[in-house]
């Protein structure tokens, strides 16, 4: 019976290795989430704020720059760093980079494939080994995108879990909206969207904010809750250079909707040899100056389903 209950389990873990099938495990999520707060402490605070691709004397390098020197590889594939180039800095950009960076450290047991690491590094200066990862192309140019580009990404790798967060206005009473923060942890990021629009057309724009989750405090405005919701990121906006990497709070009223991303099964990043760098995502793509997207639409992006696009051209 033993030899019987071992030959099953062989046969179990061989079908999920053929049929690419990676299943999650609560330690892993767990380990990882320490190592990803751990890790925040190398991107040094400050640095500056600057999403521009043209160079600006107040800084000595752009942030795409930056992307593409922090991360090369060693002879077998595996991850090479250096976070103190990745300064300056902007939101998505930080996200990304300590999602890979905590990833790499994650994964001491080569459980991501050389492949995959390079799918996942992004591709973000012209004429170098593949062309510029506009918004929603390859990994990064998904992370990178309007809307819940960053969401999307970890929903079609499989990685992990994604919740939406509503305007008030969505739920019947305003303890139903408190219930969707409640399941918000330190360790999750979070899409934070200033306004109601998602993604953009030629006269309206989404307004947001990446952000990897600390904490959220209990507080009131005249007589009203309104939390305070505490989070890291590279803060700024336009060209500062006195933002940057750090920390801060805002009110849950300056928050018009959010999705919540969680990382429970970091070795199906592997799967990210599937996504080739020249690839895309239409629908996230469009986002970037020619649609606005819908309430449903993100949904369906956000819970690894696929948002039919067909480009004009």
């Amino acid at each position: 019976m033993r030899i019987i209950r071992r030959a099953a389990a062989f046969v179990a873990a061989l079908l999920l290795t053929v049929c690419g099938l990676i299943p999650a495990r609560a330690d892993d999520a767990d380990t990882f989430r320490s190592i990803l707060i751990r890790n925040v402490d190398l991107f040094v605070d400050g640095g500056g704020y600057y999403t521009r691709r043209d160079y600006n004397p107040l800084f000595v390098r752009t942030a795409w720059d930056g992307m593409e020197q922090a991360l090369s590889f060693d002879a077998a594939g595996r991850p090479v760093w250096d976070v103190s180039v990745l300064r300056p800095s902007f939101c998505s950009e930080a996200c990304y980079m300590a999602l890979l960076r905590a990833l790499s450290d994650w994964d001491s047991g080569g459980a991501i494939s050389p492949a995959a690491w390079r799918n996942l590094k992004p591709y973000a200066v012209e004429g170098l080994a593949w062309p510029y990862q506009h918004d929603g192309y390859g990994c990064w140019g998904r992370a990178n995108a309007n809307g819940p580009g960053f969401a999307a990404l970890i929903a079609r790798l499989g990685a992990g879990t994604n919740l939406y967060i509503g305007n008030p206005s969505e739920y019947a009473s305003a303890s139903a909206y408190w219930q969707r923060w409640d399941s918000v942890q330190k360790g999750d990021f979070v899409k934070l969207f200033w306004n109601r629009y998602i993604g953009a057309d030629e006269s309206h724009y989404e307004s947001g904010h990446m952000v990897l989750f600390i904490g959220r405090a209990k507080s009131y405005v005249n007589g009203k809750r309104d939390d305070i919701i505490t989070y890291w990121s590279s803060n700024g906006s336009g060209t500062n250079p006195n933002g940057g990497y750090g920390i801060t709070s805002c009110r849950a009223s300056k928050i018009y909707r959010a999705v919540r991303t969680r990382i429970t099964n970091p070795a199906a990043f592997d799967r990210a040899r599937e996504i080739d760098p020249l690839s895309r995502d239409s629908w996230l793509a469009a986002l970037e100056s020619s649609h606005l997207g819908t309430v449903a639409e993100l949904k369906t992006a956000i819970s690894g389903g696929v948002v039919e696009w067909n480009w004009p051209y």
